[in-house]
């Protein structure tokens, strides 16, 4: 019985990764060629174009002269950059 659990709760973990992955991809996809916002953990800020991602880097060309690859587990959220409306 024990391993029916184990099976169990193996297979819901597994399912909320996938969907998680999904959620992922599919932000990424949408948000491939726009300005975004990179906050990282330490609270530093980058602004750049995202040009590519695979699941464990993103490719961002910011105000550098060529593009940063940047490791997923350094960013603590990103976001679309907005520009302001104006009033």
């Amino acid at each position: 019985m024990a391993n029916d659990r184990s099976v169990h709760q193996s297979t819901a973990s597994q399912t909320a990764s996938s969907d998680a992955d999904e959620a992922e991809t599919t932000w990424l996809h949408a948000a491939r060629g726009k300005v975004v916002r990179v906050r990282y953990g330490d609270g530093k800020t980058l602004v750049g174009q995202l040009l590519a991602f695979d699941p464990h880097t993103l490719v961002i060309q910011g105000a550098a002269p060529v593009p940063l690859l940047l490791y997923k587990h350094s960013i603590a959220y990103l976001a679309v950059d907005e520009p302001a409306a104006e009033s």
